[in-house]
């Protein structure tokens, strides 16, 4: 019953409960406690792969303790697994990592070598899942090394699979392929159709990022029938994501579109967040292949949203498994010391009712006791030195970025909201009220605008200062989105009658976060139109020069003096003035702008003359 239980976990869930079930109750009455006990724990796995992850954590945890008691070994390591899956599927990491450490120590200290290898491969999928490569590797290469040593071939195939998703990840596509194929060579002898389907859908990713796009959609379509077998949402989200991306590229924007809608239902039915960013992005890119910039937006911005909350959970869970680390590890330094106090003790003990050889001995270790204990503390005092200075480092930096938050919004936010209080006061209470909204209308709007355009700039920049905000750079084609950018500000165009040229050529690309450029690039347009009279010019340019492209934005507006082309790119000013038709700026724009061009690998220059104009010269990379 039990094996038939475990052999259906692919198949049907609900057989999973009914066998192990039926096997407890068969169990139950003779008294075979090893019956009940694996019965107990294929229950709770049943619960847990049909999603009940509670009621499935209920079931390990009390069955954990019987384990235990009953000194059933092996059960002990395999129920230990099934918690560290359950958290792991709640994104739950830091209680998975202590929970694989504690099972990884238990299994080892029992000799069993196969659940070992099973834990360290729950901990390099969980660096896995917090894209931490380099450490999902070395759990991996070590269940590796223990299958040799110890001549245990268990996992050996999903080993081998999650070895090609870490180094796809890495970009060494070579050593991705050679994995893969091992692991899918096992999986078809074992006929474990879920893992042939992720190391189908991995292959898929391979070779697009390879650019072989016929390899990569044979590869997503064998997955895909798969899927249809088995109930694996997040695998069928992946896969639908891959075809969708693929069909893109082959310029098939219908079955692109197909794909990618039903990866974002999946991934919003089931809360998957790296669904519903892979999809969001490939949606985003449709609307604008298609010239629907507004839909393009809509799609751009929830994708933004969802990569910041992925991008703060990494953060979290990464903080908080240190966290459960360190945690482990003291408990562990606690019960040692505990048992060397009682070791001690009973030493002691024995030393009394010795010679006095014995006390010169006691004395000897004693004064080598106190002298560990001193080297100790001096490097704990050290230690704690350190991470003082560290802190106060970072206090500092959060002063001053605090300091410019306050002056910013002091200065520049208070004016408008002054001013609307005012007129919503005097048109309530006037009764001419009215007459005095409409008139003044215009200028609210245009400062409401201004406020937006601001706090936009003004949560970019917190991002900016995070510790740990990533970068994905991707190669952008610099004339479309510069288009996508020119679309935001057309009314302020027409309103001041300016000629904008955009003389960028078509298929000039870039490398670079499209988050940031769209950033930079809207702030740098947004000043070249605010400091240009009526009826002035801005021209769009861009040269290769070397591996980057040179992106000017030259007007014949107001231009600068020397000293406030000085003050533009210093962290320590807080510089603003008003346009040619008296808009507003936050003096943290051009501050903006250089940070973000310089996290991307770029440089950024300013050449102007006062009445004649500026020219601001923009270096970005083209390629790795």
């Amino acid at each position: 019953m039990l094996n038939l239980s475990t052999n259906f976990r692919y198949i049907n869930l609900d057989s999973v409960l009914v066998y192990a079930e039926t096997s407890k109750k068969l169990s139950d009455p003779i008294g075979y406690k090893y019956g009940v006990l694996a019965s107990n724990k294929e229950i709770g796995n049943g619960y847990m792969l049909k999603g009940d992850y509670e009621r499935a954590k209920e079931i390990h945890l009390k069955n954990l303790v019987d384990t235990k008691v009953n000194k059933e070994h092996k059960l002990v390591t395999e129920t230990y697994n099934s918690i560290c899956y359950i958290y792991i599927r709640n994104s739950n990491y830091p209680m998975a990592y202590k929970t694989s450490l504690e099972a990884i120590d238990y299994a080892y200290e029992h000799k069993d070598y196969k659940n070992t290898i099973v834990m360290k491969l729950n901990v390099g999928v969980m660096f896995s899942l917090l894209k931490d490569f380099e450490n999902s590797l070395r759990y991996f290469n070590d269940c590796l090394k223990y299958q040799e040593i110890y001549d245990i071939r268990v996992n050996e195939g999903m080993v081998h699979a999650n070895i090609g998703y870490s180094y796809l990840h890495l970009k060494e596509y070579q050593k991705a392929i050679d994995h893969l194929s091992k692991a899918l060579d096992i999986f078809k002898k074992s006929q474990i159709p879920q893992w042939q389907a992720f190391t189908y859908v991995t292959l898929g990713k391979v070779f697009f990022e390879k650019n072989d796009l016929k390899k990569a959609l044979e590869f997503f379509k064998k997955a895909e029938n798969e899927h249809k077998q088995i109930e694996d949402k997040k695998g069928t989200i992946d896969m639908k994501i891959g075809l969708a991306n693929t069909y893109f590229l082959l310029k098939q924007p219908d079955l692109a579109k197909q794909y990618a809608k039903k990866a974002k239902v999946l991934a919003e039915d089931h809360r998957y967040l790296e669904g519903l960013l892979g999809s969001s992005e490939i949606l985003y890119k449709l609307s604008k292949s298609n010239n629907s910039w507004k839909e393009s937006l809509v799609h751009l911005e929830y994708a933004r949203k969802i990569g910041d909350s992925i991008s703060f959970e990494k953060n979290k869970n990464i903080l908080l498994m240190d966290e459960a680390r360190l945690n482990y590890k003291k408990e562990k330094e606690n019960i040692k010391a505990l048992a060397d106090n009682t070791i001690a003790r009973q030493k002691r003990y024995v030393a009394w009712a010795l010679i006095a050889f014995f006390i010169a001995v006691l004395a000897a270790l004693f004064i080598y006791r106190s002298n560990r204990m001193a080297k100790h503390l001096n490097k704990k005092l050290a230690d704690q030195a350190q991470t003082l200075y560290e802190s106060q480092r970072s206090l500092n930096r959060i002063n001053k970025n605090q300091e410019k938050l306050f002056s910013i919004v002091g200065h520049d936010l208070r004016g408008p909201i002054v001013s609307l209080k005012e007129l919503v006061g005097l048109s309530l209470e006037s009764d001419s009220g009215e007459e005095y909204f409409l008139r003044f209308a215009p200028k609210l709007k245009n400062d409401l605008d201004h406020i937006h355009f601001m706090l936009d700039n003004l949560l970019n920049w917190g991002q900016n200062q995070m510790m740990g905000a990533t970068l994905k750079a991707e190669t952008i084609d610099v004339r479309d989105e510069m288009m996508a950018i020119i679309q935001l500000f057309q009314k302020n165009i027409e309103t001041k009658k300016i000629t904008l040229n955009n003389n960028i050529e078509n298929g000039t690309k870039v490398l670079l976060d499209l988050n940031h450029f769209c950033i930079i690039f809207r702030n740098l347009i947004s000043n070249a139109i605010k400091f240009t009279q009526e009826h002035g010019t801005i021209d769009i340019n861009g040269i290769e020069v070397k591996n980057q492209l040179k992106i000017t934005i030259k007007d014949n507006g107001v231009g600068m003096s020397k000293e406030v082309q000085e003050k533009l790119f210093k962290n320590a000013e807080h510089y603003t003035t008003f346009g040619t038709n008296n808009e507003r700026g936050t003096g943290l724009g051009l501050l903006l702008c250089k940070e973000m061009i310089e996290k991307n690998n770029g440089t950024i220059h300013v050449e102007s003359e006062l009445r004649k104009g500026s020219e601001f010269h923009i270096y970005l990379p083209t390629n790795t």
